[in-house]
């Protein structure tokens, strides 16, 4: 088979054809399980990889505690210190204080300045001299360039350490300001002050995390107060000013949340410190991980890309070997007679087994043909039976036409007898005048009803018939004359032997696959020798002998023209009536 026959056999059958249905095998079974793999393996790498994420961002933030911690821990021993050294004890303490004293205490002061970066100053003041001593300084306290921490002191009324954003002269530098009051049978005699420069501060916080988070906040819990950021210029800024998120600050001890801030995906986290009631709360962008997440995803869009690539490769390979047998195969169906006569080699696989099936089918196919050719003419031969109708219709016709016009002038006018010379011409007309085997359920039952017509005046007063028809069934198609022998059998042998007024009911029912006539009489019925015998005649192929000659002639031809599943059934008890029921298929064809 030629390539492009091949893309010709795909372009018609389309999704139907062999190629596509290949390919969604192949899709199904192994693309698709191998993909669904793929994403399970992508969200749980996903998974992991966030979890890293906030691993190490939990890690990250309790270092940056750990650090503030310490840094607070260590200054408040600094300061504890200093208030035991001899010299600051005795500056303290008394009114006096020499020369030699402040030299040595200033170098002790610069010691500890210059060891430790962000200790900017330090400050030790006496109540009783109200003068302060620092690094740089002796003298008055009212002369001191820093007054913004003496008025914090004079509110301090218990022995604690404090620690309080200020800033110097109240302009710049930032502190933190670590307060260590010092007290002595309850006296508040004076106080250390160690100031923290936030700027010297940052490559410490800063550094702890590894430069970790995009931004980190240490925050008072009670003012919402900025009291670091490596922006030295938020410092005292109030937080939930700067983002609109109260829920940021919390009571809990840590927790966790990714926020949608500026448009930026972020984990926020907030951890509350054990010594102050401050809150450190760090902004981790989540978009800086996306580079590698990307990574993950375009190798996952590669391989399914690349799966399905494969697999249209595999499909093709699959395709192009399954179609030279069956263009073999394709050949014989096309040109039978010429294929089967020819005595071509055909190697002895699923291949001689297809071609003996079609050779098989070819011969039956002839024979079914064969056969058919004789039902028709056995059906012609039934239907001229049904029928007698060896006479002229058009005589008939016009001879009916004469009487019913004599009949009307000998009465002046119509009567019975005109009446029954029209519905006999027109049932005529109908059956004999008809070169049709099938015919529509509603022009069936018009013949049954002229032929009732006739019977009901030729028997005046002995019966009546009840219709009960459903209307959509009437566009379905049936063979000429299917109920009109039935209903004539019901008005010999079933109602005029009774000798009193009886009944016959006409019913069409439409089931699944199949129409059910079903025509009953209240007659005088049959016997059950009887009805056995004509039922065992209904089943054979053809035998019009005895009685009840309509109804075995409709039961043949049915079973000709539809097959031996369809026919008549006959139902019968001695005097309670009979049930003539008749099997068609819905049938629409207009063409035998």
């Amino acid at each position: 088979m030629k390539y492009h026959e091949i893309w010709q056999i795909i372009s018609s059958y389309k999704f139907k054809s062999l190629f596509i249905r290949n390919f969604l095998i192949i899709l199904f079974l192994i693309v698709i399980p191998l993909i669904a793999m793929n994403m399970i393996v992508y969200h749980n790498m996903n998974k992991t990889f966030e979890a890293e994420i906030e691993s190490q961002n939990n890690n990250s933030l309790q270092t940056v505690v750990d650090t503030l911690n310490n840094l607070y821990n260590d200054t408040n021993r600094l300061a504890a210190q200093l208030a035991l050294q001899n010299e600051v004890q005795y500056y303290l303490y008394t009114s006096y204080y020499p020369n030699e004293g402040v030299d040595k205490t200033r170098s002790l002061l610069n010691m500890y300045t210059n060891t430790y970066d962000h200790i900017h100053s330090i400050i030790i003041y006496s109540e009783q001299k109200e003068s302060v001593i620092t690094n740089q300084y002796f003298g008055p306290v009212q002369e001191y360039a820093d007054q913004t921490w003496l008025e914090e002191y004079e509110k301090i009324d218990k022995n604690h350490t404090y620690v309080l954003p200020l800033k110097y002269d109240n302009f710049f530098p930032y502190f933190l300001s670590v307060i260590k009051p010092v007290f002595i049978d309850g006296n508040k005699l004076g106080t250390i002050i160690i100031n923290l420069n936030i700027r010297d501060l940052r490559p410490v916080i800063e550094s702890s995390s590894g430069e970790f988070f995009d931004s980190i906040y240490v925050v008072d819990n009670n003012t919402k107060k900025v009291l670091y950021n490596k922006e030295i210029s938020l410092f005292q800024k109030t937080f939930t000013d700067l983002y609109d998120a109260n829920w940021m600050l919390t009571s809990d001890l840590f927790y966790a949340k990714n926020v949608t801030i500026e448009e930026n995906q972020m984990l926020v986290s907030n951890e509350n410190l054990e010594s102050l009631d401050w809150s450190v709360i760090t902004l981790l962008s989540l978009n800086r991980f996306e580079e590698q997440k990307q990574h993950i995803r375009n190798f996952m869009y590669t391989f399914i890309i690349f799966s399905i690539f494969i697999a249209f490769i595999i499909t093709l390979i699959i395709t192009l070997r399954t179609y030279k047998p069956l263009g073999e195969v394709i050949s014989v169906l096309d040109k039978p007679e010429r294929t089967l006569q020819a005595k071509n080699k055909i190697n002895k696989n699923e291949l001689m087994y297809i071609y003996n099936k079609i050779k098989n089918n070819y011969n039956n196919r002839l024979d079914m043909e064969k056969e058919l050719d004789d039902r028709l003419e056995l059906l012609n031969k039934a239907q001229m039976l049904a029928l007698q109708a060896q006479i002229n219709p058009h005589f008939l016709s016009n001879a009916l036409e004469t009487m019913k016009w004599n009949a009307m002038m000998l009465t002046g006018g119509e009567n019975d007898l005109s009446k029954m010379a029209v519905s006999l011409s027109k049932l005529l007309r109908l059956t004999i005048g008809s070169d049709q085997n099938i015919i529509s359920i509603g022009t069936e039952i018009e013949l049954d009803k002229k032929y009732v017509h006739i019977m009901e005046m030729r028997f005046k007063d002995q019966f009546k018939v009840e219709w009960n028809l459903n209307e959509k069934l009437l566009e379905y198609e049936t063979i000429l004359l299917t109920l009109q022998p039935i209903i004539e059998n019901a008005i010999y042998h079933g109602i005029r032997p009774m000798k009193k007024f009886g009944t016959i009911v006409v019913e069409i029912q439409e089931h699944e696959e199949c129409i059910r006539w079903i025509v009953k009489d209240n007659g005088i019925g049959m016997h059950k020798e009887e009805l056995d015998k004509l039922n065992t005649h209904l089943q054979d192929k053809f035998n019009l002998e005895g009685t009840h000659v309509g109804i075995r002639n409709v039961n043949h031809r049915i079973k000709l023209l539809f097959g031996e599943e369809y026919g008549v059934k006959v139902w019968s008890e001695r005097d309670r009536g009979t049930k003539v029921e008749v099997k068609i298929p819905k049938y629409r064809s207009k063409i035998i």
